[in-house]
């Protein structure tokens, strides 16, 4: 579990950063946007496999 919480925390700071650039509508928000879309999709499969194992996870 310890490396999910990273991954939830990078995925509000990107969340984050993509807001701040889509409200500048610069051509890397399109970029940020997508990277943030993986990024969350990876954090949502993380934990879901992390409460599926049950508490603690494989070990």
């Amino acid at each position: 579990m310890d490396e999910t919480i990273y991954y939830i925390a990078a995925s509000i700071v990107l969340g984050i950063v993509s807001y701040l650039l889509w409200s500048q509508n610069t051509p890397i928000s399109y970029l940020s946007v997508a990277m943030t879309a993986l990024l969350f999709w990876i954090t949502v499969k993380k934990v879901f496999d992390y409460v599926s194992t049950g508490i603690g996870g494989p070990e």
